[in-house]
């Protein structure tokens, strides 16, 4: 409520009490004093609200919670007084950090009761605690009082996941890239036989030997995957990171990946407090030495600084590079 009409309300219930005292004292009659007695007690019985210890009220929630941006969750509350004067309390919860617009009333009975929270968020991050505001009032909220209170609470808030329509559409683009056509190579040269494929006949070496001579192949052996994000500083790197984290969400199985940006301990290891945390890359880092593999690097955009690494991998390795335009006109397409 605002300090204004908290102020009214306070300013008024004064007048008013003041003519009962100023009535009963003039006139002396029974109504009068019946009035005033009546006055006294609400009034007593609103400031009997301001007796109940809000500092003893202890709050709890689970310890751990992780959640994406754009997601609702339920962020549950619990509140238990161990000691109190009053049977009921009634209260008004607000959560301050981070900030839920909706504020929960209730009565606080005897021990224990649960409230729960919908929240929204709209930042990726990390929480390491919540700040609640406990406002407790009378029942006519007439007289209130406040008080902060911290919980040790971690909250993970992940990138946010992409439509999975949208999410399907690229990844079938990744899959495309890696496991296009089969390509062989050239196993061994035998001399034909019976049943063996015409196709695979080397005419030329045959002319020469004078006898048919067989082409055995072999497939060549897909190279390993390998992810790589490039958090390059730019205005597209949420909805980057937002894109990568979607994909390799549904990757069915492990594939090894790095994760670079600031804020990341290990770039090896793309935990879910390494999505929540990472920011912007402040310095070059430097990668892993990769020999013989199919890379999919991501980043936000192409700079000199991720052209020198491109060229650098692409010397030793098959290199795939999606910055946000690409990635995005291709998922369209």
């Amino acid at each position: 409520m605002p300090v204004w009409k908290q102020s009214l309300k306070l300013i008024l219930l004064f007048i008013l009490y003041a003519l009962a005292f100023f009535y009963s004292a003039v006139f002396n009659n029974e109504i009068g004093w019946t009035l005033f007695l009546f006055m006294t007690f609400i009034l007593l019985l609103c400031l009997a609200q301001l007796l109940v210890p809000l500092r003893g009220i202890m709050v709890q929630s689970p310890a751990t919670m992780i959640t994406h941006v754009g997601e609702k969750v339920v962020l549950p509350i619990d509140l238990e007084r161990k000691q109190a004067i009053l049977p009921i309390a009634q209260l008004t919860v607000t959560v301050i950090n981070p900030a839920i617009d909706a504020s929960v009333p209730t009565y606080l009975f005897y021990h224990y009761q649960q409230l729960t929270f919908l929240w929204l968020p709209e930042k990726r991050g990390t929480y390491e605690e919540l700040q609640l505001y406990n406002q407790s009032s009378d029942f006519f909220n007439l007289f209130t009082k406040g008080h902060k209170a911290t919980l040790k609470k971690k909250i993970l808030v992940l990138p946010q996941k992409q439509p999975l329509a949208h999410t399907l559409q690229l990844q079938q683009t990744l899959q495309n890239q890696a496991f296009g056509e089969p390509t062989f190579t050239i196993k061994n040269y035998r001399p034909y036989r019976s049943g063996d494929a015409p196709k695979n006949i080397d005419w030329k070496l045959s002319s020469k030997q004078t006898t048919l001579i067989y082409r055995e192949h072999e497939n060549e052996q897909t190279a390993q995957m390998v992810w790589i994000f490039w958090g390059a500083p730019s205005e597209e790197f949420e909805v980057m990171l937002s894109l990568y984290y979607s994909l390799q969400d549904l990757l069915e199985e492990p594939v090894e990946q790095y994760l670079f940006g600031a804020h990341v301990t290990d770039p090896a290891k793309p935990t879910a407090l390494a999505f929540a945390q990472i920011r912007p890359l402040e310095d070059t880092p430097v990668i892993p030495k990769l020999t013989d593999k199919m890379i999919f690097f991501f980043t936000p955009k192409q700079t000199p600084q991720t052209t020198e690494q491109v060229a650098h991998l692409r010397k030793y390795n098959q290199v795939a590079v999606y910055d946000y335009p690409g990635l995005t006109k291709k998922g369209s397409g």
